[in-house]
């Protein structure tokens, strides 16, 4: 466990309630942005059709999430870069398999609760 997922998982219970409106919790939360990171890297490095598109897109998902964080008085740039240097650690050691339990249909409900409530 990484310190940005343990800073997520000692949260106060105040905060992790607000977390559990659209995420259910602070670690879905932190998944979900690691995962945002995770295609925002892989679409830069593909550039296939439309990427620009899709990168601006990404960028939409990872603002809503900041300013989540900055609502609750958290750091949320600094956050979703600790978030996204997570993710380049793992990048780098060869590590892409990583297994958050988190299927593609539950990731890409986790958006859509972010697109309606965020």
């Amino acid at each position: 466990m990484t310190q940005t997922e343990k800073y997520f998982v000692e949260l106060s219970s105040n905060l992790k309630d607000a977390f559990a409106q659209v995420f259910g919790n602070p670690e879905m939360f932190y998944k979900t942005a690691y995962l945002i990171a995770k295609n925002e890297h892989l679409t830069s490095l593909d550039k296939n059709d439309q990427w620009e598109q899709k990168i601006e897109i990404i960028h939409y998902y990872q603002n809503k999430l900041k300013e989540f964080l900055n609502n609750l008085s958290l750091d949320g740039e600094n956050l979703m870069a600790d978030i996204a240097s997570d993710y380049f650690e793992d990048y780098a050691h060869y590590r892409d398999n990583i297994d958050f339990g988190l299927s593609n249909e539950e990731f890409l409900s986790v958006l859509k609760e972010i697109q309606h409530k965020l």
